[in-house]
């Protein structure tokens, strides 16, 4: 997949209200979106045509992502400025995509798509960025900054994240900060009891844990495998 921005995309209003969202939810951290792509064919160049036609897919599907959430409350101008940021990197948030139909035309080249979105990683770069709204829980939000030594291979990587995802009614974000050899940090805000994130963590990962608080409402967990 293509880490450039071809071209922004333009979607008119209408079709605002005609995104199509499959039965995965926020909830679930992912969300299954069926897009059309196209991109104009120049001197000939199909491959091209058809890459930038899938990349066009796959930029529609984050944004149809970001309209779902609820916590949205970027204006339309704004809404310009978030487009225009979250498309630049496509392969933070798409999962995976399945060609469902492709066509060529006199001058397009067009596609239909299934695309899956981590809507929990939109979703943190989004607060972070200051376009979600807060929601008034009454609880006590907790920062944490995870590190994970001992990382061996890139799938043990995969299993703690997968797991940090799952975890919604703990876990409010999840950003991952940093990966390096043998090491992973994550940097989390948590909704209910660290403690119980903590015994969590322990019995998935097996995990030696070190824990010590910073300063007020802030954390750092260590956790070596």
């Amino acid at each position: 997949m293509s880490n450039k921005l071809l071209f922004l995309i333009y979607i008119p209003l209408f079709f605002l209200c005609s995104i199509h969202v499959n039965a995965q939810s926020v909830e679930t951290g992912t969300a299954s979106f069926q897009v059309e792509g196209s991109a104009k064919i120049k001197r000939d160049d199909l491959a091209k045509a058809r890459d930038e036609a899938i990349q066009n897919a796959l930029e529609k599907a984050i944004v149809d992502a970001a309209l779902t959430l609820p916590e949205m409350s970027a204006n339309q101008e704004d809404f310009k400025l978030v487009k225009n940021i979250i498309v630049r990197e496509p392969h933070k948030y798409v999962l995976y995509y399945t060609i469902n139909e492709e066509n060529r035309q006199a001058e397009d080249f067009q596609i239909r798509a299934s695309v899956v979105v981590g809507v929990l990683a939109l979703k943190n770069d989004l607060n972070k960025m200051g376009f979600l709204s807060r929601n008034i829980t009454g609880q006590n939000e907790l920062k944490i900054l995870l590190t994970v030594q001992g990382v061996a291979k890139y799938t043990d990587y995969l299993k703690i994240r997968d797991f940090l995802l799952s975890r919604t009614k703990l876990i409010r974000y999840m950003y991952p900060a940093r990966f390096t050899w043998q090491e992973a940090q994550f940097e989390l805000e948590v909704l209910a009891d660290a403690q119980l994130l903590a015994d969590e963590l322990v019995k998935a990962t097996d995990c030696s844990l070190q824990i010590r608080y910073t300063e007020q409402n802030r954390m750092e967990m260590v956790c070596t495998l």
